[in-house]
């Protein structure tokens, strides 16, 4: 049993752990606050004995290389599956970076998360601290 939705939390995901409600909990980047909060959350998950799902509620090549390069971080044996939505947005943001092939994925090598985005195909930016 996943839980999805209900996890949003370390205090529902050990609420949920103690009812015996779940064997795989869904961990989302955009749910927990960010990267560093959602790898502090995975490592409960394997405390506490589970496996998790690192995905996000939706994305582009550059939150889909966040979640492969999480994933990969994780113990294979608690690892279910990383999620690649990126395949499903287009304009794709940067054409290079890996794709899904006969269901598998790695994640992009390079500088941060490994990511060239096409800065045209972002656009203007809304703000620029100097």
């Amino acid at each position: 049993m996943k839980l999805d939705e209900s996890v949003y939390d370390i205090k529902t995901l050990i609420e949920g752990n103690q009812k015996g409600a779940m064997d795989v909990a869904a961990l989302k980047i955009s749910k927990f606050g960010g990267i560093t909060a959602l790898k502090k959350l995975e490592i409960y998950v394997h405390i506490l004995g589970l496996k998790c799902v690192s995905k996000i509620l939706w994305g582009s090549d550059i939150t889909t290389a966040a979640v492969l390069h999480l994933g990969i971080s994780c113990d294979p044996n608690r690892l279910l599956n990383v999620c690649d939505l990126s395949s499903y947005v287009s304009p794709r943001l940067d054409a290079k970076i890996p794709s899904r092939n006969n269901g598998k994925i790695s994640a992009p090598e390079g500088i941060g998360l490994g990511v060239d985005p096409d800065l045209d195909l972002l656009g203007q930016p809304d703000l620029i601290i100097d």
